[in-house]
């Protein structure tokens, strides 16, 4: 079943999903190409309350957000098999026949299956990861119909409702999982109280670098100390990094000669300057992070060096809450961004 991906198409299915149990979240898709199937807002409060047929009017009429998502597990009765490997695949439809007669979506890309399964609300399934396949389950979304990913969509190839899931059909799900060189998704506690981590010289120097191509060097310096200050760096070692690096930097055209000391002299005064503003309060900082973007700044200069892939992972990982303070693991950041598939 093939759909159209305008806002109107994406409002009515959206109130579809509703009528039928489902958690319905607004993705990008294609008002950002870069991150189509990313959250077009924080989503976690999604997880256990359903938005209203108001929200949906809202996200879709009147923001034009461009794709679906619904969000897995308790809050839908819902469990969805993601298939990332043909010859994954072509073993669970071998080995299991029956669990193919169920309402199934084909992907946008590789063009493999996603069965959706209803879950009894006796039973609780976790959601579990490994080599080929994914089972979403609480804590998870799955992009729908008529999501468009590249100009290709999310499309319907088996209607009607999903297989009501039994003991059995669970544990035999799980055990292809297992067999499939996989452990369960779930991680120790994100720790929340750790300082936050600090930004390297790298970091430093190349932000300097893209901001004096956009906003001119002063204002590069100026801008360049504040993320310094934000990120953990203290005054006395920013002056240390930035001075001698501003004072080498070419002026632009049309700006009077000046000496070595002149230009470090502007520049002590510059990170001085930076260090003196007040630092944003956690308050402010929260409401920073619960946009799930990059300040603009950083989003362009990773942008311009077709690190498309880092915006991606990093504007996920603050989707999920995981923002300045927090301290994950690699397991536990690659089960978060599981969710953005």
């Amino acid at each position: 079943m093939q759909f159209s991906n305008d806002s109107q198409t994406l409002l009515t299915l959206a109130e579809a999903y509703f009528h039928l149990g489902y958690s319905v979240i607004p993705l990008l898709g294609n008002l950002d190409p870069t991150r189509p199937k990313t959250p077009a807002l924080p989503w976690s409060g999604f997880q256990s309350t359903r938005a209203t047929l108001n929200d949906y009017e809202q996200w879709f009429s009147e923001r034009h957000f461009g794709g679906l998502g619904i969000v897995t597990g308790r809050v839908s009765n819902l469990v969805v098999l993601d298939f990332d490997s043909e010859t994954v695949f072509n073993a669970f439809k071998a080995q299991h026949p029956n669990l193919l007669e169920t309402h199934t979506v084909r992907s946008a890309g590789r063009g493999l299956p996603h069965l959706y399964f209803k879950l009894p609300d006796q039973l609780h399934v976790d959601s579990q990861k490994g080599r080929g396949v994914d089972l979403l389950s609480d804590g998870r979304y799955v992009v729908a119909p008529p999501t468009l990913i590249n100009g290709q969509a999310y499309r319907v190839t088996r209607g009607g409702q999903p297989h009501l899931l039994s003991e059995r059909d669970i544990r035999r799900i799980q055990s292809f999982i297992k067999s499939c060189g996989v452990s369960q998704s779930a991680q120790p506690p994100i720790q929340t109280t750790a300082p936050i981590l600090k930004a390297n010289r790298h970091d430093l120097r190349t932000l300097y670098h893209h901001l004096c191509q956009h906003n001119g060097r002063n204002d590069a310096l100026f801008r360049t100390s504040l993320f310094a200050r934000d990120t953990g760096w203290q005054k006395a070692e920013t002056l240390s990094e930035l001075v001698e690096l501003h004072s080498q930097r070419a002026a632009s055209d049309g700006h009077p000669p000046e000496t070595a000391a002149q230009r470090q002299h502007e520049a002590q005064r510059t990170i001085h300057s930076a260090f003196s503003r007040p630092t944003a309060s956690p308050r402010q900082a929260r409401q920073i992070a619960n946009t799930g973007q990059l300040p603009n700044s950083v989003r362009e200069a990773l942008m311009q060096r077709k690190m498309t892939y880092a915006v991606r992972t990093l504007e996920g990982l603050l989707l999920a809450g995981m923002g300045s303070g927090r301290v994950f693991s690699t397991q536990q950041a690659e089960a978060t961004l599981k969710g953005l598939d």
